[in-house]
């Protein structure tokens, strides 16, 4: 595969040595070779620096760059990495500091992103292999069927973060709206901004991430019964709902970025859920708004009717 295309590897860290020195290992192993690395650390006071900083003087043909974070949480910290890159033609790739990447990882992605226009915004998210702590497969994590869309990243965010690439159209969407934005995760924000501008949102079912699941992680796989029980309560204590104001609140800020049918649709959304009942519950269905799943999607139904979506 040509290799002229630059790949830049943006990384959040936080206390990570525990498994940072394995992700970066699978960096080295990439049969794409064209890559940097760009580190935000939010603080951390394990070795996470010395490994970064070791890592940096081994590998000097790759430029690693380590700046320090907003030390307000992993979605601020990537936010504010994207907001500060210069990418120009490049393609960028998001990564945790506690997974692994398989070999064709980059060159996977690559492919499949380039195939469409420089100037069209690309977001590509997939689906990961969950590990344990010891990096020994569990399972997959779910296959979603329905295609990416702004109805649906109304209510769910598609893909982990830790999946995410784009090109440099779709990071300038980012850049332009601006880091400052208080939502419960940056994947979820991606995924609204860049099909609510009319980008083009790509998941792939094949994973290239190895997800490792351990005590500190952030956020859970979000696959087991426990899982959805978790869900259910927290549209029924109306977390939920919180999320989703958040969301919103950040769309309002950037609202012109929308098309026009995405900022109608975000108009209907915001007077549904002040309603409730049956009014609600259809309104919902009328929209198109659903999740991945259908037990996903009844949930959100329910969760409109309660005056909790």
């Amino acid at each position: 595969m040509d290799q002229g295309r630059h790949v830049k590897i943006l990384m959040a860290t936080y206390n990570g040595s525990r498994f940072l020195e394995d992700q970066l290992q699978s960096f080295i192993n990439q049969s794409y070779k064209n890559w940097s690395l760009l580190v935000s650390d939010d603080g951390s006071t394990d070795n996470t620096l010395q490994i970064l900083n070791d890592f940096k003087s081994k590998y000097p043909n790759h430029d690693v760059e380590i700046f320090q974070g907003p030390k307000e949480g992993s979605s601020q910290n990537f936010l504010s990495l994207l907001c500060r890159i210069d990418v120009h033609k490049n393609f960028v790739m998001l990564s945790d500091q506690d997974d692994i990447w398989l070999p064709e990882k980059i060159e996977h992605i690559i492919e499949i992103i380039a195939r469409f226009s420089a100037q069209e915004p690309v977001l590509y998210g997939g689906r990961t292999i969950i590990v344990n702590d010891k990096a020994k497969p569990i399972r997959y994590s779910k296959r979603f069927s329905h295609s990416p869309s702004f109805s649906n990243a109304l209510v769910q965010s598609i893909a982990g973060g830790n999946t995410m690439a784009m090109n440099s159209a779709a990071v300038n969407l980012v850049k332009k709206a601006g880091p400052d934005h208080n939502v419960i995760g940056h994947d979820w924000w991606l995924y609204l901004l860049i099909s609510g501008a009319n980008g083009k949102v790509i998941y792939d079912s094949k994973p290239m991430v190895l997800y490792r699941q351990h005590g500190q992680n952030s956020f859970g796989s979000n696959l087991n019964s426990f899982a959805k029980i978790e869900r259910l309560k927290a549209v029924v204590n109306g977390t939920f709902r919180t999320w989703i104001d958040a969301n919103i609140l950040s769309l309002e800020k950037c609202k012109e970025m929308l098309t026009p049918e995405c900022r109608m649709q975000l108009s209907r959304f915001t007077r549904l859920r002040k309603q409730a009942g049956l009014k609600a519950a259809f309104a919902v269905l009328r929209l198109g708004i659903k999740r991945q799943t259908k037990l996903d999607s009844a949930i959100i139904v329910l969760a409109a009717a309660i005056k909790r979506l």
